[in-house]
Parts: C-alpha cells; structure tokens; sequence
C-alpha cells in the first residue's frame, strides 16, 4: 500500500452464549520421524512487528482477557524439554538503541483492589545439581554502570515486607554456604564503595535492632564459627574502627559491653585488648577512660571476678625494654581545682578466717646498677602539711605487729644510713618522740640504743652521742638533756 495503513488481520475463536469461547492455537507440525529426512527437527513459530525506516515499529502485546466474576487466564511461558543435551533457553531482553536509552524490562504481579498482590519467584529448578541466579547491571563502557535496589515496599497501615537473604543448608560433609556482601573496588585513586547497614528508624518510637552473631552449635564438641571485625591492610595508614553508641538529647547513652560466652569446662575465654605495634616509631596508646557528667565523671572499675577456690590476680605493668630505659607506671587521683582532690589507697582484701594478703612497695633490683629510690612523703600545701603515719594494725588476741626501719647489707661498701629528723619552722621545731609502749598487766616496752658492733681487731664499735643544740640567743640558756 503506497499511502496510509496498511490492512490488520485478526485471528480469533469464536464465541459461546452459555459455554467457553474457542481455543486459539499457533503451532508447528509435530516431527515424528527417527532419520533421514524426517528426522529433524520441528518448525520455529515467530511473532513480531515488521522493521519501520523512521516512526516506531509496532508494539507486541501478549495479555489475557479480563473476568468480570472468575479468574482471569493464566498467561505460561514455558521452553520445551528434551531428552538429552542441554535444555532449551529462556531469553526475555528488551531493545536495544543506537542513539538513546535502551529499553526497561518490567516484571510485576497484579494488583488487587480488597487483597494482597501477587508474589514474584524467581529460582532456578530443583535438580541434582541446581543452576545459579544471576542479578547484576551491565558493564559500562564511558560512564556509570547502573544500580540495583532490593526492596521491600512501604506499608500505610501494616507492616513492610522483610528482606531475607540466606543461603541455603548442606548435607553431606560439606560446608554450609557462604553468603558475602563486598562494596565495589576502585581501579584508580578513587576510593572504594561504602557498605552501610543500618536498622530501621522509627517516627515516634525505638529505632530497630541489629544483631550480628554466628549460629548455635548443638553437637558436642564441635564450637561456634568466630566472628571477626576488622578493617583491611594497606601500604599506607589501615583505617580506624570505630565501636560507639550514639548520643541521646533527653536520655541515656546506650551502652557499650565487651564480656565473654559462659564455658562448663577448661579455661573461660579471654579479653585481648591490645594497641598496635610499629617497626619504625612508637607504638599505639591504649586509654581507659569514663564519661564526664555535670555533676561527677563516671567510675573506672578493674578487678578479677570472685572465684570459689582463689580468684585472679590484677597486674599492672609496663612492658620490658632491652636497651633503653622501660615505661614508667603512674598510679594518681585527678587534680581538683577548688575541692579536695581524691584519695589513693592500697590496700590488700580482708578476710574472714585465713590470713590476709601483704602489701610490698620496692624498687627494682640492679645486679650492676643502682637500685631505685622508695619515697613516701606527703604533698605540699600553703597552710597545713599532712601528716605521715607508719604503724600496725590492732590485735584483738594476739601480738600486734612489728614495725622495722633499716638499711640493707652492703658486701664492699658503707651501710646505708637511717636519719630521723624533724622539721624546721620559723616557729617552734618539730620534735622527735621516741616511746615504748604502755602495757595493763604486765612490763612496758623497753626502748634501747645500741651502736654496731665490729670484727675487725684494731677497729672500735660504733659511738652513742645525745646533747642538745647550740642556741644563737645572747644568753647562756640551752636545752637540757634528762637521762
């Protein structure tokens, strides 16, 4: 036809005033041969719209028709099946374009007006082995590969539909499948893809949970997988990890717990947190601290659980040092700026029946060097100095305990050297007060003086002096001696 459209055929069964109209049937001739010529195969069946220069082609719609009262017809793409090879393709692609965007494919079930819509499946056939399910955007040659969402829809009035990702069980020895979700890599200096998982918020309410945990394990002796959270190596600085809760305006802060699974036999599991180690450098720092607070900052606790038999040991340490000098350890309360400052006690636990633990305080030993210094001193202050007590506990049966003040042994050397001495004072001067102790019943305690005896045969004990004083008053009174 040189002008105009061109004529349209319809090809249809015909119709029934009481019963189902005719089936309409397009197929090639069954092939029914075993060789020679009639042993090929059957004719294809093809249904397009003719190729157009320059307006667009024909469409091609493939629809049942609708129902008033019943169901509407079922509409059954289907390859054939064969008896031996590989079964026949499905191949659903829209069209291509040479100067535009290519066509969408759109699947989507049918709407209701009072119930659900239908459901979409997509899987591959049960088989003994069966096929994989590929879901994935084209490559791109000069600009962005597209993206691909995974949704559930949104809900007015109900619940949003949940989104399960799961692999599937394995029998037989085999490993349960594993199930990986990677960002994208970047080729060039570009970074890498995020991956972000988020929960669910909420308008009015609680925003949802996430749980990350390896499945339960029934069998006995077999263990739960490990899970492991860490951030990848790199030839530059690895990246951080980050663990917090987040920030509330009217309530609490969520909180943070680190604590290791119940064990019914061996060893409870432990706690390993360490800062990273450096070939060239110093290595990471670790810091403990508790929040700050309008009114007080929060308690730092460190101690072993309570244990049936005897419980754990807390150590502080620094680590060992082979050519240079180890870490200092420093064990002190805040600074106060207008209150008083904390205390600091050391103290070892009480107990009930047994004997309760010591207390040591003592420098490092030097087998070639000097061994450090112990101080014990209180602070300086603009009015009054604390004072210094070192005494035993009472006795409530039995004898209190001694108190020793002495230097060590020397081998080569002099003895180290005990001096009491008081303060000085633009005032009066501190004394010293040596006394025994009183007793109820029996003797008072005896003080004695005694100089250090000597080996040696041309060589004298040690001298015993006590005096007074010399004063810088312009009389002759000084202070007197009582023996």
């Amino acid at each position: 036809m040189l002008g105009g459209t061109g004529g349209s055929p319809r090809l249809e069964s015909g119709a029934s005033a009481s019963g189902s109209s005719g089936s309409v049937l397009v197929a090639s001739s069954d092939n029914t041969g075993t060789g020679g010529a009639g042993g090929g195969g059957t004719g294809d069946v093809g249904i397009e719209t003719g190729a157009t220069r320059e307006g667009n082609a024909g469409a091609l719609r493939l629809e049942t028709g609708n129902s008033t009262e019943g169901s509407s017809g079922n509409i059954t793409v289907a390859a054939g099946h064969g008896g031996s090879g590989r079964g026949a393709d499905l191949q659903l692609s829209a069209g291509g374009a040479s100067d535009g965007t290519g066509g969408n494919v759109a699947i989507s079930t049918g709407a209701s007006a009072l119930e659900k819509s239908g459901a979409v499946t997509l899987e591959s056939a049960p088989s003994t082995q069966t096929g994989a399910i590929g879901l994935r955007t084209g490559d791109a040659a000069d600009g962005d590969s597209g993206s691909a969402l995974l949704a559930t829809g949104d809900a007015t009035r109900g619940a949003a539909g949940e989104i399960a990702l799961r692999a599937g069980s394995s029998v037989g020895g085999a490993s349960g499948a594993g199930v990986s979700i990677s960002a994208g890599d970047s080729l060039d200096s570009a970074p890498g893809g995020d991956l972000a998982l988020s929960s669910g918020g909420s308008g009015t309410g609680d925003s949802g949970e996430i749980r990350a945990a390896t499945a339960n394990v029934a069998a006995p002796g077999a263990a739960s997988g490990r899970m492991s959270f860490r951030t990848g190596a790199a030839a530059g600085s690895s990246g951080s990890v980050d663990i917090q809760s987040g920030s509330s305006s009217e309530g609490q802060g969520g909180a943070i717990k680190i604590e290791v699974g119940f064990g019914a036999s061996g060893d409870g599991g432990a706690v390993d947190i360490s800062a990273g180690s450096t070939s060239d450098g110093v290595g990471g720092v670790v810091t403990i601290t508790s929040g700050a607070g309008s009114e007080a900052s929060g308690r730092v606790d460190i101690a072993s659980a309570p244990g049936t038999e005897r419980s754990g040991s807390v150590g502080f340490t620094s680590g060992a040092a082979e050519e240079g000098p180890s870490g200092a350890a420093a064990l002190a309360t805040g600074n106060s700026t207008e209150g008083a400052s904390g205390n600091f006690s050391m103290v070892s636990g009480s107990s009930e029946k047994g004997n309760t633990g010591g207390v040591g305080i003592a420098s490092g030993a030097a087998p070639e060097g000097n061994s450090g210094p112990v101080r014990l001193s209180t602070g300086t202050a603009g009015r009054e100095i604390g004072a210094l007590a070192i005494e035993t506990g009472a006795s409530s049966s039995g004898a209190a305990g001694s108190a020793t003040l002495r230097t060590g042994t020397a081998s080569s050397g002099n003895g180290g050297q005990i001096e009491l001495r008081a303060g000085d004072a633009s005032g009066t001067a501190g004394g010293i007060s040596i006394q025994a102790g009183q007793s109820g019943s029996r003797t008072g305690g005896a003080v004695q003086a005694l100089t250090g005896s000597t080996e040696a045969p041309d060589q004298a004990s040690g001298s015993l002096r006590l005096e007074t004083a010399t004063s810088a008053s312009s009389g002759d009174e000084i202070g007197r001696a009582h023996v």
